[in-house]
């Protein structure tokens, strides 16, 4: 398995300051007793109530094949391709309100999409993201969920996000889950939960960890925009035919 977990902004909140430490931490090699405690039980069966799968049974699944190249071209597009073409990227691939929750905060629309790639190339001009795998669920009328880990390589001789440049690279890894739908005939991101290694690429840069906004939990309710986010735009009875004509 592939996890993703903020562990320099977890140590940072309990009050261990990775960046500060004059030695690396160190496995201890007796682990001290610690007393049993009573924690409170906690689980997520309540989630097991929510829509976890396409709801629409039945519902075709002709874009699946094309999926995951459709997540490869895209990212390759706006991140890899010229600076001069990444606003068209960005408006031909994402949605026109399309939310970003990542360990830097959160972020909405192409203003803000745009803003993020172009001060992050500036940064790091030979930013590559090295897709590992990309995995897609779903079908044309919910739309789909895609899940790609990758790995960022670079080296940050440039201004852009992280200040001035400190002419040393990094290679930290991450992963992005998000959210299809077909707007106008055509497939966009609409959402991604995206969790990369900042603190490790702060550390290799040799600059102070910034912690983005503290996550807030959101128990028995799956992320926010999920499947079938735009049946508001036709009745649900109508998307399938709509769907066949090209007209969502």
């Amino acid at each position: 398995g592939w996890t993703m977990l903020d562990l320099p902004d977890f140590l940072k909140q309990v009050g261990v300051d990775v960046f500060t430490l004059k030695e690396p931490l160190q496995e201890s090699a007796t682990i001290p007793a610690i007393a049993p405690v009573d924690a409170p039980q906690y689980n997520n069966t309540c989630l097991l109530k929510s829509q976890l799968n396409p709801p629409t049974v039945g519902a075709p699944a002709t874009f699946l094949k094309d999926c995951a190249a459709w997540v490869i071209n895209t990212t390759d597009a706006l991140w890899h391709g010229d600076l001069k073409d990444v606003e068209a990227a960005a408006e031909e691939y994402f949605y026109a309100n399309w939310s970003s929750a990542s360990n830097e905060g959160s972020k909405r629309g192409l203003s803000a999409l745009k803003s993020l790639v172009f001060a992050r190339r500036a940064a790091i001009p030979d930013l590559h993201i090295h897709i590992t795998d990309v995995a897609c669920q779903g079908n044309d009328i919910d739309g789909y969920k895609t899940m790609m880990p990758d790995v960022l390589t670079g080296t940050h001789t440039g201004w852009g996000d992280l200040g001035a440049p400190t002419n040393r690279s990094v290679a930290f890894q991450g992963m992005a889950l998000c959210y299809l739908q077909k707007v106008h005939g055509k497939w966009q991101y609409i959402s991604e939960w995206q969790g990369h290694d900042t603190g490790s690429m702060m550390a290799q840069l040799g600059l102070p960890l910034h912690t983005g906004a503290r996550a807030e939990p959101h128990d028995c309710k799956l992320n926010f925009p999920s499947w079938d986010y735009l049946a508001s735009l036709v009745p649900k009875e109508q998307r399938l035919d709509a769907l066949m004509l090209n007209l969502i």
